[in-house]
């Protein structure tokens, strides 16, 4: 093996590490959310913003935003909205920094959100999250928000509309909306 071979083996090794390391801190980190990072399928992401009825002005929150990608596609279709969104992983969080530079991204527990003033929400979260959230957004969610839910439900309320994502996968495959 010659020096050059070497050093490249070395670079690989160090590269598959540190990725590795990437991996396993973004893995610990979903496991203590109990919800693991799995995102929005990409073609789902129009009929979510279409389900959110994203008015001209406002708040939308993206609770669990991972990546940013419905951020970034609110921002799309209404510019003069104010998007924020919160995770406690900051690999996924980083992502959703250069993919919406503009949003307001908090790294921290989804629990900790406050709701005055949000007029839509968008939660791909397990069914535990879902549950210690339905009281808060009943009681701090402002009349004429919106709850938009992918597959996971609020366990105490019945939807306004169940939506069957036409791309959706097996553990995408509904959104749940909910009128406050």
């Amino acid at each position: 093996m010659s020096e050059t071979q070497a050093i490249v083996a070395v670079v690989l090794v160090i590269l598959w590490m540190i990725a590795f390391l990437i991996w396993s801190v973004h893995f610990i980190i979903s496991m203590r959310n109990s919800v693991p990072y799995v995102t929005a399928p990409p073609k789902t992401v129009d009929q979510i913003i279409d389900a959110l009825q994203l008015p001209d002005k406002g708040v939308l929150w993206d609770l669990g935003c991972g990546d940013g990608r419905i951020l970034k596609a609110a921002l799309k279709a209404k510019p003069a909205l104010e998007v924020a969104g919160v995770d406690n992983n900051p690999i996924p969080l980083q992502l959703a920094r250069w993919n919406v530079p503009s949003a307001k991204l908090v790294q921290g527990d989804i629990l900790d959100t406050k709701f005055a003033g949000v007029d839509r929400v968008y939660a791909y979260l397990g069914p535990k999250l879902m549950s210690a959230l339905e009281p808060r957004f009943l009681s701090e969610l402002p009349r004429g928000a919106r709850v938009v839910a992918l597959q996971f439900r609020l366990p105490q309320r019945t939807p306004d509309q169940v939506i069957t994502l036409k791309h959706g996968k097996k553990y995408a495959a509904k959104l749940y909306v909910y009128d406050y």
